[in-house]
């Protein structure tokens, strides 16, 4: 990772940090104050933006889309509204056009179309129409056209273009004068913005071009000294020294589990309105979001009973931050980050690698990781096995086998002696180093 700035704070916390490098090339260090495209994170100011638009009876969260654009759309399609927009409920598959047209901008060569005008929005329908997951409100689907979409509805609504309503209404009232919108060629002289990498598997990073445009899906880059001002607006339920940029209802509808969604990592999870919404993160409910572009990683989060709030800008890809936000966060409570389920469960798998000798260690079984797995390989040449976890503790840990169409079963016996023992394939194994 070439560099990384975090913020994290509340009323008895105020700690900000740069680490590493803005740009590789001059060795310019990075700073709270150094710029990043803080990707998907630009969702929430796009909801901000709606639902303030909302409360200036400018529009209604439950107003069809069709009321903003001319398209056709087939029952029940004609009743997606703005609510399942904002909510990724939209009954629309994920299509990766929006992935894929940053993939081809930083040469990874991928490419497809997409929409971020008016004019194209039927012919997208159209194509859709094939790759629906269901009807409008009943699962959640992540859409990124959908906020391409809202920035439309935005300008329609408010009639100002979608960057001008979001720097006047959100930006400068927040004091975020870090924050803009890049376009090609208007990028502010004199910024800090950190060079972006994509990450290549034998080069590490390499220099690549930076994200343009202004749609409502991913376009801002901050800092996260400006990132945690935004996040006390949330906590101070939708005002900041003294501004108010809506009410607090509005922020509870932003903060509102809409739509399920799957997997849990932190009690019950949803999406809200531009916001994850996790129930249980240590008895607290943690606020968050986290955004990709490839060449930037971002993620922020906030425990609203608590006032912390925690923000992570990187300038490559790679490396998750929403991790290292946990583990601030964890900090932050007084709770030891080994706790955090992940946490403590890569520490073991990691704990697990090494080399495994039979009798006389006539037959060596290594063991590495492979992300939430073991990858097994035997010093006789046989293909590697993956070893998928069914139960983990600080004493055992169990795992599942598909070999041949057979399923087995590897269990290791974890002592504090260090001296761990694997049964595999009916064998027992001592590590030794």
């Amino acid at each position: 990772m070439p560099g990384l700035a975090i913020s994290l704070s509340s009323d008895e916390i105020s700690y900000a940090s740069g680490f590493g490098v803005a740009d590789i090339s001059s060795g310019r260090s990075v700073t709270p104050q150094t710029a990043f495209g803080i990707a998907s994170l630009t969702k929430s100011f796009t909801a901000l933006a709606t639902v303030r638009l909302a409360e200036e009876g400018r529009l209604s969260l439950q107003d069809p889309i069709t009321s903003f654009f001319d398209v056709s759309l087939p029952e029940p399609y004609n009743g997606i509204t703005i609510h399942n927009l904002l909510s990724h409920s939209s009954g629309f598959s994920t299509i990766g056009s929006a992935e894929a047209r940053l993939s081809k901008r930083i040469g990874t060569g991928l490419n497809a179309s997409g929409v971020s005008e008016p004019e194209g929005m039927q012919d997208l329908f159209d194509d859709l129409m094939d790759w629906s997951v269901g009807k409008p409100g009943e699962r959640f689907s992540y859409l990124n056209e959908g906020f391409s979409m809202l920035s439309n509805i935005i300008s329609i609504a408010s009639g100002m273009e979608y960057d001008q309503y979001v720097i006047e209404n959100i930006l400068k009232p927040l004091g975020m004068s870090s924050t803009f919108f890049y376009d090609e060629g208007e990028l502010k002289s004199g910024v800090n913005v950190a060079t972006p990498y994509r990450m290549d598997g034998n080069r590490g990073p390499v220099e690549s071009s930076m994200p343009a445009g202004k749609s409502g899906s991913g376009s801002l880059y901050s800092t996260v000294d400006d990132l945690s001002k935004y996040l006390g607006m949330f906590l101070s339920r939708g005002k900041a020294d003294g501004t108010r940029i809506v009410s607090e209802s509005g922020i509870e509808k932003m903060e509102t589990p809409h739509i399920r969604l799957e997997g849990s990592l932190f009690g019950e999870e949803a999406y809200g309105y531009g916001l994850n919404i996790a129930s249980d993160f240590f008895g607290h409910k943690v606020i968050s979001h986290s955004g990709s572009v490839f060449v930037y990683t971002s993620h922020f989060a906030y425990l609203p009973d608590s006032g912390i709030r925690v923000s992570i800008l990187s300038n490559t890809t790679g490396f998750p931050p929403s991790e290292i936000a946990h583990y601030a966060l964890a900090l932050a409570l007084g709770i030891e980050p080994e706790e955090i389920r992940y946490v403590g469960r890569n520490i073991i798998l990691k704990s697990l690698q090494g080399k495994y000798g039979s009798f006389q260690n006539i037959i060596v079984n290594e063991i590495t990781t492979r992300g939430d797995f073991l990858e097994l390989r035997n010093n006789f040449g046989d293909e590697s096995v993956m070893l998928f976890p069914e139960s983990i503790t600080a004493s055992y840990a169990r795992f599942r086998a598909v070999r041949n169409g057979r399923e087995t079963t590897s269990e290791f016996f974890i002592r504090r002696d260090g001296k761990t023992e694997l049964i595999h394939a009916g064998g027992k194994f001592r590590k030794f180093t």
